[in-house]
């Protein structure tokens, strides 16, 4: 409902900076106008509308979701420089003023805080990334819990606080709650054609001016560390708890106390033009049928040739992208297929219409991708609007 009068909101935050003054007003005196203001922009009407709205589309799963944004308007180079030496945010000198400014407080619905891939959590002054951890109870106590079971929710949650935020967006960070937690899943890896259909979808594939293609994700230490034994930022099995002392996305109380094995896939790019629905629809029918574990971690490339091998060939693959072949494609719909008709104790917890839809979604993003190839003499892609 704010993101629907971006217009009315300038002109009310103008108004208020107007009327108050930081050196005369106190604290109380701003959130005294904040409850004014919404008061005017509320209307119980449209307000019912877009419940209804909501209420219309779920479409309710039994793998709990979780998510986390991040902003940068100068992208990964603020976690290269956090001195901010050679390049500055002019806006927002990378968030190094964030709790000054009482954002740490504003934004704890949110899950709002600073993140300069150290420390979720400091004291010190820092700049790093604007994170929204959807979920979060706390930030300081790395507590946290699901959003929701329902692709469909968590994707608009997504873009709605991708459009509340002038910040340009940079990743996004999808979280599901394991169906099994008798053992953490180990090195457990992802077939190479499914590790390159995820990037060709969500990794930033791009077609340069000279005509080459590039997955942007894999081309840049965004998500590889650079160092060695090298790393990659792609998927991570860890426990979270729901209460203090316990950190888990949970449901029961039993579980609360001992936490409970979530997988976070951090590879994903934010972006505007990404229906992350099926995607995490995808993300779900492979955790469910193939269950990968974390990769990459330094000590698996350093003592695994397999982990090793398979992220040579993919960084090899992400500088000098081809196609996704139809049979691989094939192979990677069958996979989530496969999971995603089991997921309530060995049923689908969606219809088949669903799933059915979100494979075509799927196909729809890897044919767009396989387009990037085609060139400008070729025959224009078919329109799969």
């Amino acid at each position: 409902m704010l993101n629907a009068n971006p217009e009315l909101m300038d002109m009310l935050t103008a108004d208020c900076l107007t009327e108050l003054d930081f050196r005369r007003n106190k604290l109380v005196d701003f959130v005294q106008w904040g409850v004014v203001a919404a008061d005017a922009i509320y209307e119980r009407r449209l307000a019912r509308q877009q419940v209804a709205y909501v209420r219309n589309h779920l479409g309710r799963g039994s793998i709990p979701l979780g998510a986390e944004l991040e902003f940068s308007n100068i992208g990964h180079r603020v976690i290269q420089d956090p001195r901010g030496e050679h390049i500055r945010d002019a806006a927002y000198d990378g968030f190094l003023y964030f709790p000054d400014f009482g954002l740490d407080v504003l934004t704890w619905k949110l899950g709002g805080h600073v993140d300069d891939h150290h420390q979720k959590h400091s004291t010190a002054r820092r700049r790093g990334f604007f994170e929204v951890a959807l979920g979060s109870l706390s930030v300081q106590a790395n507590i946290s819990k699901p959003i929701t079971s329902d692709p469909w929710l968590v994707g608009q949650l997504i873009h709605e606080a991708r459009r509340f935020y002038p910040i340009a967006p940079h990743s996004v960070h999808i979280s599901l709650q394991l169906r099994t937690q008798r053992s953490t899943l180990g090195d457990r890896t992802l077939p190479l054609y499914i590790l390159q259909c995820l990037f060709a979808i969500a990794g930033d594939p791009v077609r340069e001016s000279d005509g080459s293609v590039r997955i942007r994700r894999l081309t840049t230490d965004e998500i590889l560390s650079g160092e060695s034994p090298p790393s990659m930022l792609f998927s991570d099995v860890r426990k979270r708890y729901s209460s203090e002392g316990d950190d888990s996305l949970v449901r029961s109380a039993a579980a609360s106390q001992h936490g409970l094995y979530v997988q976070q896939f951090r590879f994903l790019r934010l972006s505007a033009h990404l229906n992350y629905e099926p995607i995490i629809m995808g993300l779900k029918g492979l955790q469910l049928d193939l269950s990968p574990g974390s990769f990459l971690k330094a000590e698996q490339y350093q003592h695994s040739a397999l982990h090793r091998r398979l992220y040579d060939r993919l960084v090899a693959w992400g500088r000098a992208p081809t196609p996704i072949r139809e049979r691989d494609i094939d192979a990677f719909c069958r996979h989530i297929h496969s999971g995603l008709m089991t997921e309530r104790r060995g049923r689908p917890a969606h219809s088949e219409a669903y799933i059915a839809w979100s494979l075509a979604q799927l196909r729809r993003m890897l044919r767009s991708y396989n387009a990037l190839f085609r060139s400008d003499r070729d025959e224009p892609p078919e329109d799969h609007e």
